[in-house]
């Protein structure tokens, strides 16, 4: 494993050394070709800025069903779609700070919002 904040240079020569210990070719255990393969994933998720910050925000359910390439941008119903899937929402080990505008009356009878 690496640290979260972890430079390019780190996370490349981690996955070089347990690669080299979990190809299967290698290695002699029977789970070296499913580890091997969780790793390669890794891999491509830390070395890849844009799924290394949608993993951060949202761990491994903001990678699963998604393209992150580069040259994806999202549409628009992404936006609206955060809002309806949770996988999508900023995980709770973070504060989130908004600015709310809402009336008197509003505070008083206890209105709710979502904020997504």
């Amino acid at each position: 494993g690496v640290p979260p904040g972890a430079p390019q240079s780190a996370i490349k020569k981690a996955y070089h050394r347990r690669a080299m210990e979990l190809h299967p070719d290698k290695s002699s255990d029977p789970r070296a070709p499913e580890a091997f393969a969780l790793l390669k994933r890794a891999y491509e998720v830390l070395s890849n800025p844009i799924m290394r910050r949608r993993y951060d925000r949202y761990g491994p359910q903001g990678l699963s069903d998604t393209d992150v390439s580069p040259d994806s941008a999202p549409s628009s119903s992404s936006f609206a779609d955060a809002c309806e899937d949770p996988r999508l929402r900023a995980p709770s080990r973070y504060d989130v700070h908004e600015t709310l505008e809402v009336t008197l009356e509003e505070l008083y009878s206890g209105a709710q919002r979502l904020i997504c």
